[in-house]
């Protein structure tokens, strides 16, 4: 699957550019205080595109309000959130996650497993972003209905 046009025009417009690297030292360190541990699509998806913050009008008319998504575990888990918060989410699609920021307006978590699977989670309500990167990229992003669990 190749990313969309519009996708990459609204990553470019957050500050993403094709090779872009972070460092992650102080988000590792949150992580890991939370009880999180920080596997490979994870810490994959945080370097190419953590810290990023992308907003877009809803493309719906009948709604006059601008998406907000961004991929800031520090901000998406403030000063409370801890690894314990997940335990529901982890029992039901039977694999760890780690908080990679927040979609629908900071009304969900966005979170990925370690076989490369993105969920959206608030207590009581899953949804499913996508089976890869560029998946769930296109589905917040655009956005498409999510999958509910």
């Amino acid at each position: 699957m190749n990313i969309s046009n519009i996708v990459l025009e609204r990553l470019k417009n957050a500050g993403w550019y094709d090779g872009r690297t972070i460092q992650l030292d102080g988000v590792k360190k949150l992580l890991v205080s939370r009880g999180f541990e920080l596997f490979g699509s994870a810490e994959n998806f945080l370097k190419q595109y953590g810290m990023l913050e992308i907003s877009f009008p809803d493309p719906n008319p009948s709604f006059n309000i601008t998406e907000f998504i961004h991929f800031n575990p520090e901000i998406a888990m403030g000063d409370a959130i801890e690894k314990d918060y997940f335990e529901e989410l982890e029992d039901s699609i039977r694999e760890k996650v780690v908080v990679l920021g927040e979609t629908a307006r900071r009304n969900m978590f966005l979170v990925v497993t370690p076989s490369e699977k993105y969920y959206g989670y608030t207590e009581g309500c899953i949804v499913k972003y996508g089976d890869s990167t560029i998946e769930a990229l296109e589905t917040i992003c655009l956005p498409k209905t999510p999958k509910r669990i």
